[in-house]
């Protein structure tokens, strides 16, 4: 279940999507940690994405809130909630995005 985020510069598309956080332009979502992005809406409240580089993607790994069930219909939630933010903050900072369908080695089953 994770996001692939294909580009060329990751810290500074990390850094962009921060930025959108800190101005108040997305709403549903805040950052901890290293770049952790923990989703703040309906149903799976919680739920963040953990990033790591892979060659020339980040590949976010989905983490569950304790406590929150992941359910097919909340992972899909919290993905299409960050690929919206992607596309409306941050398009010209990524060349492609895909998702798993299943759990990958970047997802993690807390």
């Amino acid at each position: 279940m994770a996001l692939i985020v294909i580009t060329e510069t990751h810290e500074a598309l990390l850094k962009k999507i921060e930025c959108a956080i800190d101005a108040g332009v997305v709403d549903n979502w805040s950052y901890a940690g290293d770049h952790d992005f923990v989703f703040r809406g309906d149903l799976a409240n919680g739920v963040h994405f953990r990033p790591t580089i892979d060659g020339d993607a980040i590949v976010l790994g989905i983490v569950p809130a304790p406590g929150v069930p992941l359910t097919p219909f909340s992972y899909a939630r919290v993905h299409a909630s960050f690929a919206e933010l992607l596309l409306s903050h941050a398009d010209d900072s990524f060349d492609s995005a895909e998702m798993t369908a299943r759990f990958s080695e970047y997802d993690h089953a807390e």
